[in-house]
């Protein structure tokens, strides 16, 4: 017959730590807005887009310290979707 140590009769009982499907989509969330933040900071940082948001910003469209915060950027273009149209349309000048 096996003898039992003290400690192991209370690990028998012991559950295991689960995570909700609520906590796994915010992890996920999390990790996606990283790369979508990297992935705009990379975009925005083109000589052709900081000159395309200065225009907007000579034209007072945009607040000169949007150019700067990402988050607020991204949060700006998406609430004003004429502000997006007319950046879309500056960046496909050089292209004509």
């Amino acid at each position: 017959m096996k003898t039992f140590h003290i400690d192991e009769p209370r690990e028998i009982g012991k559950k295991k730590v689960r995570v909700s499907p609520k906590e796994m989509m915010m992890v996920k969330k999390g990790l996606s807005d990283g790369i979508v933040e990297n992935k705009l900071q990379e975009f925005v940082n083109k000589p052709k887009v900081k000159r395309a948001l200065q225009n907007l910003v000579d034209k007072n469209l945009i607040p000169k310290v949007y150019t700067k915060n990402m988050r607020k950027l991204q949060t700006f273009l998406t609430n004003n979707p004429m502000v997006m149209t007319q950046l879309i349309r500056l960046l496909g000048e050089g292209k004509k």
